[in-house]
């Protein structure tokens, strides 16, 4: 480990090197020799705190980590551009432009009885749009968008990057292990967590469990999408997918479990209005235990959680209790393939 040292520190280590004698005061020119030479070193031990804070996976950021992670065959996942189902009119062909809002889609596939269109802008913004849809040729055709197959998302960030590394270090890949699964199922956009169950219904089974990449549940088209990729429908077992012949594989989504939860806070003015500054705020904290569904065995919901997010909002609030979270008080248990849906907090 790089023991750092500050400027201060290298300027007084000096003084062991100059006689007793010897004028070192500010002004000199051997404190002006001092000072330069103190600068300089202690810009190398930052830039060696910084090579030594990106030298290891569990640390590194950005670049740095993108070539940890390489080591081990891994690649940071780049935008998605969100897949939508427009329905209408007849008339479009693989290829064509339609215009919905500022955004424009690109026909991919022509469906018996709706169009598969790719936002041309990547990243989340593509997930923002339903309604009404122009061709860009001039067509007259009444076309809308009525939902999102596959939801876009931004690159991905260096936490989880960093996870899919640490698990890949912690289970090595090989054929038709559970790393196997995850590894195979976390390079189709639009997945986000995965929960492979072995042998569900005996030798040969396996059960894959998805969220969407906004770690909510997957879409009937996601979930068709994994299946075919891993084991086709029409040829279960038989190996042509990515799984080993003889491996049946079902595919499912999470359950959203609504959670409400009974508060009290005392303390301050008015408790009620610390209550409106709360509602959002513990709303916003149970919601992110959803990306860690994949990581646990259950998502857990503690009332110190709670508390804790309260307190912080102001220090006049001397006591928060958490009187009911589903109807037990400590914490909530979610089941295995469950998470967090909607957050109710005081209200009926």
């Amino acid at each position: 480990m790089v023991s750092k040292k500050t400027y201060e520190d290298i300027m007084n280590s000096y003084s062991s090197y100059f006689p007793h004698d010897m004028d070192t005061r500010e002004g000199t020119l051997v404190h002006l020799v001092k000072s330069v030479t103190a600068m300089s070193i202690a810009e190398l031990y930052e830039e060696l705190a910084i090579l030594e804070e990106n030298a290891y996976g569990v640390s590194a950021t950005g670049s740095w980590l993108d070539k940890s992670v390489a080591i081990l065959g891994l690649e940071r996942l780049g935008k998605v551009n969100a897949l939508v189902k427009i329905e209408g009119d007849e008339g479009l062909y693989a290829g064509d432009v339609v215009q919905g809002g500022e955004l424009t889609y690109t026909i991919t596939e022509v469906k018996d009885g709706y169009y598969v269109a790719q936002c041309n802008t990547a990243g989340m913004e593509g997930n923002s749009y339903l309604g009404e849809v122009l061709p860009a040729n001039g067509a007259a055709l009444n076309l809308s968008i009525t939902a999102i197959i596959l939801k876009g998302s931004e690159e991905e960030d260096d936490e989880s990057l960093r996870r899919r590394y640490l698990e890949r270090l912690v289970c090595p890949v090989c054929m038709g292990n559970v790393s196997y699964y995850k590894d195979a199922i976390h390079s189709l956009l639009g997945v986000g967590g995965i929960k492979v169950v072995p042998v569900p219904e005996g030798a040969g089974t396996v059960k894959v469990v998805i969220t969407d990449n906004e770690y909510n549940m997957a879409s009937d088209e996601l979930i068709n999408y994994v299946k075919e990729y891993l084991d086709p429908a029409e040829h279960s077992g038989m190996g042509y997918g990515v799984v080993p012949i003889g491996h049946s594989v079902e595919v499912g989504t999470v359950e959203k479990v609504d959670v409400h939860i009974t508060v009290e806070i005392n303390g301050g003015a008015v408790p009620q209005l610390y209550m409106r500054t709360a509602r959002p705020l513990v709303k916003k904290a149970v919601k992110e235990l959803n990306p860690l569904w994949d990581s646990a065995d259950n998502i857990i919901v503690w009332n110190r959680l709670i508390e804790d997010v309260i307190f912080d909002i102001s220090e006049e609030i001397k006591d928060v209790k958490v009187t009911s979270i589903n109807g037990e008080i400590s914490r909530l248990i979610l089941g295995e393939h469950q998470i967090v849906g909607e957050v109710y907090i005081n209200e009926d």
